[in-house]
Parts: structure tokens; C-alpha cells; sequence
């Protein structure tokens, strides 16, 4: 983890790795320090921050590795400004045509681990969608979109890879 840190274009094998390390068990979890340092951040007494840009793989891959497990809440926390800040930072005209911020509103829609409704709902503001009751509608529709965030299979998922021709 300290030779492959994480940069603003990753490599999607080397999150494989945290993928796999959440699979093994508690025993191969990551310290909060560990885990934000690969992502490029720094803990300042319970406070993280960085420069380092956050992309769909990098949020996605830490939120899923995170889960709701109490010793990451700070670097949670942490990811979820810089997911906010990914969407608020941009433009109406441009946020509605970037595929990036598409994939990681549904994938945040659909988010189980934490109560995030507050956000999530906010992140539909964003995109004019106001009505409250559609707005649950949409939160409610669909457990996964682009993320298996519950019933992952490794295994499954690792045959699948390994049939595709380029692996």
C-alpha cells in the first residue's frame, strides 16, 4: 500500500487490493491512517485533508472498503466532503453531461452503509430534483446501480474478470 499509493489517475488493479483486504477479514483491515495515506490524505487529530483529487474509482473503492465499520468514521467522513465538493465545484451545465458524476450520484444513491439521506438528497438538488417524494422514489429505487455495495461475491466477480478477454 505505502509503494502503490494512490493518484489522480489509479490504476483500478491496485484497488483491487483493498477489495481483497476487506474480503480476509478483520484481521487484514487496514489502519484509518493506512487507508488514508494510500488515498493520498493525512490525518490531522481526527481531521484528514489533501490535495489530492478523488475520482469514481478512488470514492467508490473506499466507501466500499470502509463499509460502516466505526474505525474509519473520520476518513469517511473525509471522503464523503471531497464527494460533495466533486459535485458542488462544478457547474449545473457541465455536472448533467460529465458520465464521472453520473455513475457516482447513482452509486451514492444507492450507498446502504451509513445513513447519508441528507446528502443524497442534496446531491439530487443538484440536478433540479426537488419534489421530495420523487426524491425517495429515486433513492429507493434500485439497491445497486454500478456498485455491488451488498451480497458481493469475490469470487464471482474475480471469474468474471478473468473471463474477459484482456485479463
Amino acid at each position: 500500500m505505502n509503494k502503490n499509493k494512490s493518484v489522480k489517475h489509479t490504476q483500478v488493479e491496485t484497488l483491487y487490493l483493498l477489495i481483497a483486504l476487506g474480503e480476509l477479514g478483520n484481521r487484514y483491515w487496514l489502519t484509518e491512517d493506512t487507508l488514508a495515506s494510500y488515498f493520498g490524505a493525512e490525518n490531522n487529530s481526527g481531521t484528514f485533508s489533501s490535495d489530492v483529487e478523488m475520482n469514481y474509482f478512488t470514492i467508490v473503492i473506499s466507501l466500499f472498503y470502509m463499509k460502516n465499520k466505526v474505525r474509519y468514521n473520520n476518513f469517511r467522513n473525509f471522503v464523503f466532503q471531497k464527494l460533495v465538493s466533486k459535485f458542488e465545484d462544478v457547474d449545473y451545465s457541465f455536472r448533467i453531461n460529465k458520465s464521472e458524476l453520473i455513475l457516482l450520484l447513482f452509486d451514492t444513491l444507492a450507498y446502504p452503509y451509513v445513513d447519508i439521506t441528507v446528502l443524497k438528497k442534496n446531491f439530487l438538488d443538484l440536478y433540479n430534483i426537488t419534489d421530495a417524494s420523487l426524491q425517495d422514489e429515486i433513492i429507493n429505487s434500485r439497491s445497486n446501480w454500478f456498485t455491488t455495495w451488498t451480497d458481493f461475491n469475490f469470487g464471482k466477480e474475480l471469474d468474471a474478470k478473468q473471463s474477459q478477454e484482456v485479463y
